[in-house]
């Protein structure tokens, strides 16, 4: 009895070969492993106990993302997979160039999660026949880049940008959106966000930018070396600004004013900027106390940031794509205890409990009064910065995501799957 059931796992075995190829063979081997557990729990123990197994397998999660990195990615799709398959979920992430070679395996997961891509010809057959075959898709991203109006209204390109450029970008909106209204529901990383695609009549869930184990690694050898990091300093106070890309441009000049006068009365405060910034002409008149960097790796990122006094994060208010990001600008900062004055956006009041974990600003006057006040007070810094860590060690941890990833799915699985 037991050569013929090992001569059922070798057939089993070989019709993956068959239908997946050799180089496909590990991850068939995979899910077969998963399929194949339920099916031993099941005998072990029964139909009737074998109920929480079924359920994660039919919570089993498929991402299909573009291939090369990016914080988009890594916090909407890897962070997710790892929260998932902390919860007991098989996960797997395929980049949309290998879709069409590991068709079949990918249409053998119960949940799809499509992130950031437009709709093509390809993605459309894959969409129709995961439909025809009952699974759920959902749709993930972490900004409102599949809304061309909202785009046109807030979204400032370079200048250096033609008007084909930037009509490339509204269509490219345009085909995310007609994606995203094939799929069964969207997957938000803000409130702000999920209202935006309720708005069009379609289910929306939020699951938070939280933290991998790896950056709470980083962040722990960081903070083990940060006395060492801020002794180069000399008695000077480092705000910092870590830019992502060249669309801040505008999110900056809310805080201009409050800098430039902040540099011109403390000679001892100096501005790091990071990554891609085009700061105001004015200043040059500072250029002694400013210290321009390149864009880091995330790996590298928390050693920079631990260096800086205060991290401001600039966001322009009432803005339908600003007001939909989400605060990791804040919680990056946190993990190595850098307080963080931030614009009064939906997202920072959700995070930041004004004056214990950071500092909200609405105004030019108030990022004036906060900045003066974390430059002149080291202690307030340094109890700011280990209440933001606290907080954020316990909101965004992977343990306490993979609770709110499974509590999302979970309810996507039952809304949403009425074949499985």
């Amino acid at each position: 009895m037991g050569y013929i059931r090992r001569l059922s796992a070798r057939k089993k075995l070989l019709c993956f070969y068959k239908r997946y190829g050799i180089v496909l063979t590990f991850r068939a081997l995979l899910h077969y492993v998963q399929v194949r557990s339920v099916h031993v729990a099941q005998s072990a123990f029964g139909v009737g106990q074998s109920d929480r197994i079924q359920d994660l397998q039919k919570r089993s999660v498929l991402f299909i993302t573009f291939s090369y990195q990016s914080n988009s990615k890594r916090y909407r799709v890897e962070h997710v997979a790892e929260y998932m398959s902390a919860a007991g979920a098989g996960c797997d992430i395929i980049p949309i160039e290998d879709l069409r070679r590991l068709w079949s395996y990918a249409l053998s997961f119960p949940i799809i999660v499509i992130s950031h891509l437009p709709l093509d010809t390809g993605l459309q057959r894959f969409v129709d026949e995961a439909k025809r075959m009952g699974r759920i898709l959902a749709y993930s991203m972490d900004d409102p880049l599949f809304l061309s109006d909202v785009m046109k209204t807030y979204f400032r390109l370079p200048q250096e940008f033609g008007e084909r450029e930037k009509e490339f970008y509204y269509a490219e909106a345009d085909m995310r959106l007609a994606l995203l209204k094939q799929c069964d529901c969207f997957i938000a990383s803000t409130e702000y966000l999920a209202n935006q695609v309720r708005e069009l009549s379609i289910t929306a869930y939020v699951i938070r930018n939280g933290f991998s184990h790896e950056m709470i690694q980083i962040s722990e050898r960081v903070l083990a070396q940060k006395k060492e990091l801020k002794r180069k300093h000399n008695g000077k106070t480092i705000i910092g600004y870590f830019s992502g890309t060249r669309t801040h441009n505008h999110d900056v000049t809310f805080t201009t004013e409050a800098l430039l006068r902040i540099l011109a009365e403390r000679p001892s405060v100096e501005l790091w900027v990071y990554g891609y910034l085009d700061l105001d002409p004015r200043f040059k008149t500072f250029k002694k106390q400013i210290r321009r960097h390149a864009l880091v790796s995330w790996k590298k990122l928390p050693y920079e940031i631990a260096q800086t006094d205060i991290n401001i994060a600039p966001l322009e208010m009432g803005s339908g794509l600003t007001e939909a990001k989400s605060e990791i600008k804040y919680s990056e900062s946190a993990l190595v205890k850098v307080p963080t004055v931030a614009s009064a956006t939906d997202s920072y009041r959700y995070a930041i409990q004004h004056g214990v974990t950071g500092l909200l600003a609405q105004t030019s006057e108030d990022w004036y009064a906060h900045l003066s006040q974390l430059i002149d007070d080291v202690d307030m810094r340094t109890r700011m910065g280990e209440s933001a860590y606290a907080y954020v060690l316990s909101r965004y941890c992977p343990e306490s995501m993979s609770r709110e990833a499974h509590t999302v799915f979970d309810a996507l699985t039952k809304n949403h799957a009425a074949s499985l």
